[in-house]
């Protein structure tokens, strides 16, 4: 499993083997508690506000899908790295 934050400061759960190294400008995070820690500092905001928020990175079937906090999914069309790496609202 794998803990990811963006340059937008989107942040991740990547429920698959990755290539970390094909990901650009993305920041690694040993576990979810250091993942949310850094979007708190980052965005000045309380873990509250960020626990659970994270978006789930699967693959079924052979597909990459991302999963929001409120379970909606979305299928990867393209390359999972680039998704995750330049992933905004």
């Amino acid at each position: 499993m794998h803990f990811i934050t963006n340059k937008h400061n989107h942040f991740f759960i990547v429920k698959a083997q990755l290539n970390l190294g094909l990901l650009n400008d993305c920041v690694v995070h040993e576990s979810l508690s250091d993942m949310y820690l850094y979007v708190c500092e980052q965005e000045t905001l309380d873990i509250e506000q960020v626990e659970g928020l994270e978006y789930a990175i699967t693959m079924k079937n052979g597909l990459w899908a991302s999963v929001d906090d409120r379970g909606f999914v979305e299928v990867i069309n393209g390359c999972v790295y680039d998704y995750i790496s330049d992933f905004e609202l």
